[in-house]
């Protein structure tokens, strides 16, 4: 029953195509919806059958979206007229552009990885706002994701902290390290939002509640801890959660950057050095463990070595298609990956 008034009023006058500018690199699959200004994330949770799964709710991606409250005024970036929308690939992934007369919002887009040796899984979102007006501007910015995977079960959430969110929570002061969503999938756990670490910004606010009650009030909403999942009569156990990053006020010319970081969980959560989010899932160490082939899971190893070889081909391109990105720490990135890669052909030659 889940979002039926959505479900069918879509089928009907909506016959949505998961098109868009897509950039992929190791598990990750990454859609910008041009005609929207939303994004689709997937995960290839099985190698052998290049089989992916949506991350968010994929049937309708503006159930998505990000957000601004503008001088005490909320806007759905893709959704307002007011804004000149572009989308286009970067060196590092994708990026949107939004340009009004009063500021202009650049969100970038590029891989991370939660093992330094193994495949891209999650990805790093830059949102930054420019003032390009002559007067101050107050911004606050919301990302509110619509989830799904976890909507079978006795609880929607799960916390760093093992919190099971069962109904309507928040938190504003102690914020957990991050949260997740349970898939029902033998291949991997779930999806995962980091919240806290060096290079994130961490969110003022987080609530999780039903998707139709959030998405109407975004920034009026009021938790309710005795509320569950629904909003009857036709929104039925379909939650969502959003963060929010309260309004700041921004000087002529000056900016506010925030990143968050988005991803699949496996075994465990995007690994911390120093308390610093994964960096940028560059090719350096892609390929998969330099220690000794096991033939058992052989095929498997191979798969993944042909992704990051495709990972370090698509590098070469993007630099190629950005010649003023290239610089001496790139091409000593590169030249790593290539001579990880002759080390992985002995091995394989060695394993036979």
């Amino acid at each position: 029953m889940k979002r039926i008034f959505i479900g069918i009023y879509l089928l009907i006058f909506f016959p949505f195509m998961l098109s868009g500018l897509t950039v992929e690199q190791g598990r990750i699959r990454l859609v910008l919806h041009e005609d929207s200004g939303r994004f689709s994330l997937y995960y290839l949770d099985d190698i052998e059958k290049n089989s992916y799964v949506s991350l968010l709710f994929q049937r309708d991606p503006r159930t998505s979206s990000t957000g601004l409250l503008l001088n005490n005024k909320m806007i759905t970036l893709g959704s307002t007229k007011s804004f000149e929308q572009k989308a286009n690939k970067t060196v590092d992934g994708a990026m949107f552009s939004w340009v009004s007369s009063q500021i202009r919002v650049e969100q970038s887009f590029s891989f991370i990885k939660s093992d330094p040796n193994g495949l891209s899984d999650g990805i790093s979102i830059q949102i930054k706002v420019t003032n390009i007006s002559e007067d101050i501007q107050s911004v606050g910015v919301n990302l509110l994701y619509d989830t799904y995977l976890s909507e079978n079960n006795d609880y929607h959430f799960i916390t760093s902290e093992n919190e099971k969110i069962e109904g309507e929570a928040g938190y504003t002061l102690q914020m957990p390290q991050y949260w997740m969503t349970q898939a029902d999938n033998k291949n991997f756990v779930g999806l995962q939002s980091v919240l806290t670490g060096t290079d994130i910004t961490v969110p003022d606010k987080v609530i999780f509640s039903n998707w139709k009650r959030l998405s109407e009030n975004l920034w009026n909403i009021q938790i309710q801890s005795n509320r569950n999942f629904n909003l009857l009569p036709y929104s039925i156990n379909d939650s969502a959660v959003c963060q929010y990053y309260e309004p700041m006020k921004i000087s002529s010319g000056a900016s506010r950057t925030i990143i968050a970081v988005l991803g699949a969980y496996t075994s465990s959560p995007f690994r911390f050095t120093g308390d610093s989010v994964p960096r940028s899932g560059t090719i350096d160490q892609v390929l998969s463990s330099t220690s000794k082939i096991d033939s058992d899971n052989i095929e498997e190893l191979i798969q993944q070595d042909l992704i990051a070889i495709n990972d370090i081909i698509s590098n070469i391109d993007s630099l190629l298609s950005f010649p003023d990105q290239i610089s001496e720490e790139r091409i000593e990135i590169i030249r790593r990956a290539l001579q990880n890669l002759d080390v992985k052909k002995q091995q394989y030659s060695s394993s036979q």
